[in-house]
């Protein structure tokens, strides 16, 4: 072996080299999407002049900007998921619900101030209330205290009308001497039947204030019970009505404001993928004049050229555990893969594209090895079973991931391969950690690029 890549190092101002290692035999490069993998191949092929200025690395249809397209386009997916209905119809629906939730928080902010003003009337009145309390409580104790005075006075009346009808003499019942009567010793009488009267006049006076009182009472105990049934109506209607009224009007608000919003990131998107098509357009066009062409390389290849490529792409097709009954060959006209007469696009499915551009690389690479006067011998494959395992694939095969890689581990063995693949598109019956394969693995946060 004369020639391989030993490693590749990208230096930056202020950063860390990013290197990565190759050894002469088979390199598998594995990792996460978007960790750098696929730039590595663009910086060797940038290196050997692959690209013209026009052409950029950062502009590959092939690697980054498909694998920023699909990335844009399924974003766009999940954000169309997430909206419903046209952004005009939302932003009128939104307007109405903007005048929903100005009327209803008008109103609640109404039956809240009434709310507040039953709350202070029903602390008046509960301070009415308790004073009325305490002066009919005070007014019972005056009460029976005339009643008391009455009773006392009436006795001292009531006794001495019983004296004036006794016949004297009167005799003493604990000495039994005679009691002399004396009349008019003492005006006390007349005294305790005024008292009496006055007390009397008074007691009724107190009974009128008495029952005053409480009717007031009545009144305003009644009222106050009025307002608290209208507070509680109000509390009522604001918890079973008004508020749940409210936050149904702004979770609403707030679902078509976020449609509005992913709306907008899908016209976002729409421009980003409609300027990345134009870019991609625009690159695809570019070439060289027929005119300028002074080498037409295919003009000057042989028939055995065709002949010979397509034994080594039947080879290699039976090596890899491609399906049996077809037959590949060369085209001149097409210069790529034909399988039974047919291009490959219309043979198969977008599945099997990557596959045989890889197996064709690999037959070109081996013709040249084996009759060029100068010999590259080294090979590089960027995702060789891309859209095996997916969908495109009418009938996806183990066989033919484990056969392909088999190939490249084969001529790991006398010229340095390079292939980089996704982690979960390996055939899982290689053991790719054994001594014979240099495994670059980008499966943690840290891409290729560390502190990109």
């Amino acid at each position: 072996m004369s020639f391989y890549i030993k490693l590749v190092r990208v230096q930056g101002y202020g950063v860390e080299d990013a290197v990565v290692k190759f050894t002469k035999g088979f390199n598998l490069i594995e990792g996460l999407s978007n960790h750098g993998k696929t730039m590595i191949v663009q910086f060797i092929e940038y290196a050997f002049g692959g690209r013209n200025q026009k052409d950029s690395l950062s502009l590959n249809i092939d690697g980054t900007i498909s694998g920023q397209i699909e990335m844009a386009e399924h974003k766009k997916a999940q954000l169309k998921q997430k909206s419903s209905g046209d952004k005009t119809e939302l932003q009128v629906e939104l307007d109405n619900l903007s005048k929903q939730l100005d009327e209803i928080s008008g109103l609640v902010t109404s039956k809240l101030a009434k709310s507040k003003e039953c709350f202070n009337q029903m602390s008046e009145l509960n301070d009415k209330i308790v004073a009325v309390d305490v002066t009919l409580s005070r007014y019972a104790s005056l009460k029976g205290q005339y009643i008391s005075d009455i009773k006392r006075l009436s006795f001292i009346v009531d006794g001495e009308i019983a004296f004036e009808n006794i016949e004297e003499p009167l005799l003493c019942p604990v000495c039994e001497q005679p009691v002399t009567n004396v009349e008019n010793e003492t005006k006390h009488v007349e005294a305790a039947q005024k008292e009496l009267s006055r007390t009397l006049a008074l007691l009724n006076d107190l009974e009128q204030a008495i029952d005053s009182l409480t009717e007031e009472n009545l009144s305003l105990q009644k009222h106050y019970v009025d307002l608290e049934k209208e507070r509680n109506v109000i509390q009522t209607e604001l918890n079973e009505k008004l508020y749940p009224r409210l936050d149904k009007i702004k979770a609403t608000e707030k679902d078509y404001r976020e449609q509005i919003e992913v709306m907008s990131q899908v016209r976002v998107f729409d421009d980003l993928l409609e300027n990345w098509a134009s870019r991609i357009n625009e690159l695809t066009e570019e070439g060289i004049p027929e005119k300028d062409v002074k080498f037409k390389p295919k003009q000057e290849l042989g028939e055995k050229f065709y002949t010979d490529m397509g034994d080594i792409l039947n080879s290699l097709l039976e090596k890899g555990n491609y399906p049996k009954h077809h037959v590949a060959t060369f085209g001149q006209t097409s210069f790529d893969i034909m399988i039974n007469g047919k291009k490959q696009a219309v043979s198969h499915g977008k599945g099997f594209r990557s596959y045989l551009n890889s197996v064709t690389v690999m037959a070109l690479s081996k013709y040249i090895n084996e009759n060029a006067l100068y010999k590259p011998e080294f090979l590089i494959i960027d995702t060789p079973l891309e859209g095996l395992s997916e969908k495109y694939s009418d009938n996806p095969n183990e066989s033919m991931k484990h056969g392909i890689f088999e190939l490249f581990i084969e001529r790991g063995k006398k010229y340095q391969t390079i292939v980089v693949e996704n982690p979960d598109h390996l055939p899982s019956d290689i053991d790719f950690k054994s001594e014979d394969i240099n495994m670059i693995s980008y499966e943690n946060e840290e891409g290729f690029l560390k502190e990109v």
